[in-house]
């Protein structure tokens, strides 16, 4: 379908969800995520309590994800908060723990041979490092993270999705607690950080403005490394002589591989945007309040960038793709995520080498999703022996297994 719209109709519309354009070729969406003067990333609420605009389709109904729902002056502001505890010295300190943890979670299962890659690995581990940057207590990931993937598979407006929704607001309910606390005794995390972060003025940062913040951080890093992860080993598990390609030189063959996987398998499918006011963009006039997509899949299967853009080439250079968005709104967490990808790809390869997912169990996020997620993916493999335990105190005596949702 997006192959017909690149060359038929790169600007689409659909009447799903009250309208909105579709952009599929990755020079128009391109543009379009660097165009913030025209198009905006803002929600703002009506007179009966409903949200519009955003980055997503439909708009969802919760308080903004600030930094990734606003936009500039106050954008830039909030990105210099962040920036210093996403940055890739940030990240490459942080790296030891990411592999602790990830030996920990396969030490738990690598002698019985089998496994959920999601439930016991691919959700644990974004969730744990996450809450462990952000500051809150890493044993109660789950229920930090279940809420947001529920949030993305579950029909919006469904008992299931309303349950979600109530769960999200909790855990602000948590964070405004928690940085109150942290304004009186500060530590060394992100919550202290924006707790007695100062605005230009020199007043305290709102606490729900930090909020905002720190749910984009926590929505975003407990989900989309996870469906990323999955489509990658489920990919290498369709197509076995990729894998021992990948295999023959995994050090050196790794980081390129993901990158792959990344445009092949974007985590968010598309990315939206609010005209802030009439423009004529691609060739066509929009209207002030119009909603537009930008297709992230369908950009990064443009052959006018890739070439043979519907296969997979682990070793493909100049990989150019969109899976992290483009412009002022590219994700912040982008170094984190890849440092997440390669660990959980890598030593899944290297431990679990033989690793044969069963497909006829495996449950993926359904057609609403704006993530192409899994919610559980079983996977058998020849047992192995264990690593050792972590050395990290806090997760030696911690339950990492999840519960059953």
């Amino acid at each position: 379908m997006y192959r017909d719209l690149r060359e038929r109709c790169p600007v689409a519309w659909t009447n799903a969800h009250d309208g909105y354009w579709v952009l599929s070729t990755q020079e128009h969406a391109s543009a379009l995520l660097r165009d913030h003067e025209h198009f905006v990333s803002g929600r703002h609420q009506d007179e009966d309590g409903r949200w519009h605009g955003g980055d997503s389709i439909p708009d969802p109904q919760l308080p903004p994800y600030l930094l990734l729902e606003n936009d500039p002056p106050i954008w830039g502001f909030y990105r210099r908060l962040l920036n210093p505890w996403l940055a890739p010295a940030k990240v490459a300190a942080r790296q030891a723990r990411l592999e602790e943890l990830s030996t920990r979670l396969l030490d738990e299962v690598i002698e019985r041979g089998s496994f959920d890659l999601i439930l016991d690995y691919a959700n644990p581990i974004p969730g744990v490092m996450t809450l462990d940057l952000v500051g809150q207590h890493v044993e109660d990931w789950q229920r930090w993270a279940e809420p947001h993937h529920a949030a993305i598979y579950t029909e919006p407006g469904s008992e299931e999705y309303m349950e979600a929704v109530a769960g999200i607001l909790w855990q602000r309910e948590q964070l405004i607690e928690a940085m109150r606390e942290r304004r009186g005794e500060p530590g060394d995390d992100l919550l202290t950080a924006l707790a007695t972060a100062r605005t230009d003025d020199g007043e305290p940062l709102g606490l729900e403005e930090a909020v905002g913040i720190l749910m984009t951080i926590i929505g975003g890093g407990v989900d989309t490394t996870t469906a990323t992860t999955a489509n990658g080993l489920l990919y290498l598990q369709r197509h076995p002589e990729a894998r021992a390609w990948l295999l023959e030189d995994l050090d050196d063959r790794l980081p390129q591989a993901c990158e792959e996987i990344l445009r092949y398998f974007p985590p968010v499918l598309g990315v939206a945007r609010t005209v802030a006011a009439d423009v004529d963009f691609a060739d066509q006039k929009f209207a002030a309040g119009e909603r537009v997509l930008a297709s992230v899949t369908s950009a990064n299967r443009d052959r006018r960038v890739f070439e043979d853009p519907d296969a997979v080439r682990l070793d493909r250079v100049n990989n150019r793709h969109l899976s992290f968005g483009a412009g002022i709104h590219r994700c912040v967490g982008s170094h984190a995520a890849r440092a997440m990808l390669h660990t959980m790809v890598g030593d899944v390869l290297r431990r679990l080498p033989d690793y044969t997912i069963d497909e006829d169990k495996a449950v993926r996020y359904g057609p609403n999703s704006v993530v192409d997620g899994w919610i559980s993916v079983p996977v058998h493999f020849t047992p192995g022996r264990r690593l050792g335990a972590s050395s990290w105190s806090s997760w030696r005596a911690m339950n990492l297994r999840p519960a059953t949702f």
